[in-house]
């Protein structure tokens, strides 16, 4: 979801070309064009159009002549390996009328790295120092392809490697400058102010629902949406003539939107949920126990994850079966057979034991089935309980993934369980 004033007709428009033949069978996921789209929207722009094209010399050669035809700029993933196929830099070439030449401060660093590892350097790696003539290189400290720009009529093709921390590195250092730049000279100085709203529990259509008066209400305001379960983020960007006026449009409309979605907000900003919630505890002096089961650890897991974990975290039970629930949370034979092991009573039993056994301020537990077996006509497979006890008593909540995936239904239990911890009060 995006709304908030339309693009204008003289923006400067940029492009994403995606070359690989694993894009299009499903071999692995496009993360490098909504990476840099999300960087660009800081900026104010928005990506014009995103293609994804198969390793063939004369479907990336036409791609690229269009796209010249038309965009400021055309940031490019993929295809500038030593392999065959990678044929990105010698469509380029075609493209614009020029020839591959080597570049040799990169044909040296690449025979150098290779002779260190006891390696020769042959015609695999020798690919890689090959650009259009008349190209920018810059060189990849991360890696061994090389950044190459060329300007091809009024488009600036901005070739990156398609391994994402490459792809990132050399986007932050070479490409968002130089579109920053350009891109505030064309709007007159224009300024922008971004931020996010990270929010759980709350589905993405509510929240745009929620939020969607704000672009009325708040000049120079545009929002965004994306969804990444079990979380959903709200993404606000200002302008303003000025840094400051665009500061506080900013400002404004994050007090507003915050008002309107509550205790889903769990940061602003970039703050993982699992650090958001270690900082709300560690706020208060609190500390906390975990007691799992279907979930295997996972929520521990995301905590422990956070540098200065072990300030909250205190224990963690992965109690995965009947009998382990008994034998290290020491619960009730009795209660599991009578009430079931999915059951309000057996998560609220791990909690309370979590928290007695760790001597800690809180006790979480979660307890369901994640399928794709098992289940009851009370409890079918997706539905799971999780179960906070505090120094006030315990609070039990029952969730229905319905039939979602294993995985699915474990990560949800996991944030679900967290977000116990994070809306905690010892009261």
């Amino acid at each position: 979801m995006d709304t908030g004033c339309g693009r204008t007709p003289d923006a400067m428009r940029v492009e994403i070309l995606c070359t690989g033949n694993e894009l299009l069978d499903g071999s692995i996921v496009d993360s490098n064009s909504a990476w840099i789209e999300a960087e660009l929207f800081k900026l104010g722009l928005e990506v014009a159009e995103k293609r994804v094209v198969p390793d063939d010399l004369e479907v990336i050669t036409h791609a690229m002549q269009e796209i010249a035809a038309r965009a400021d700029f055309c940031i490019t993933s993929g295809g500038l390996g030593p392999t065959p196929d990678d044929l990105t830099a010698e469509a380029l070439a075609r493209a614009a009328g020029v020839r591959l030449i080597e570049h040799a401060p990169t044909a040296e660093r690449l025979r150098a790295w290779m002779e260190s590892r006891g390696r020769t350097y042959g015609p695999s790696q020798s690919r890689q120092a090959q650009v259009p003539e008349g190209a920018t290189v810059l060189r990849n400290e991360v890696g061994s392809a090389p950044h190459i720009q060329l300007t091809l009529g009024r488009c600036t093709f901005a070739l990156l490697p398609g391994v994402p921390s490459e792809f990132q590195w050399l986007s932050e250092r070479y490409v968002i400058p130089r579109i920053a730049e350009r891109f505030a000279a064309e709007r007159g100085g224009e300024h922008f102010a971004f931020t996010q709203l990270r929010c759980v529990g709350l589905w993405e259509a509510d929240m745009a629902w929620a939020v969607r008066e704000l672009p009325a209400r708040h000049p120079g305001l545009r929002l965004g949406t994306r969804t990444a379960y079990p979380e959903n983020h709200l993404k606000l960007r200002a302008a303003g003539a000025t840094a400051a006026l665009a500061a506080s449009r900013l400002a404004a409309a994050v007090d507003d939107a915050r008002e309107r979605l509550g205790k889903a907000v769990y940061a602003v900003g970039d703050l993982s949920f699992a650090a958001a919630t270690l900082a709300k505890l560690r706020a208060e002096g609190a500390t906390a126990a975990l007691a799992e089961s279907l979930t295997g650890g996972l929520a521990a897991s995301m905590l422990a994850e956070v540098p200065g974990a072990s300030e909250v975290l205190l224990a963690s039970y992965v109690a995965y079966t009947p009998a382990a629930k008994i034998q290290m949370l020491g619960l009730d034979p009795g209660l599991i057979e009578r009430e079931g092991v999915v059951s309000e009573a057996v998560a609220r039993e791990m909690a309370l034991a979590a928290r007695a056994r760790a001597q800690a301020t809180y006790g979480v537990s979660v307890t369901g089935w994640a399928g794709p077996d098992g289940g009851t006509e009370r409890d079918p497979v997706g539905t799971f309980y999780a179960a906070l006890a505090t120094p006030a008593g315990v609070t039990v909540a029952r969730h229905t993934a319905g039939r979602a995936s294993r995985e699915r239904v474990r990560k949800g239990a996991a944030w679900a369980a967290l977000d116990l911890l994070r809306t905690a009060t010892r009261a």
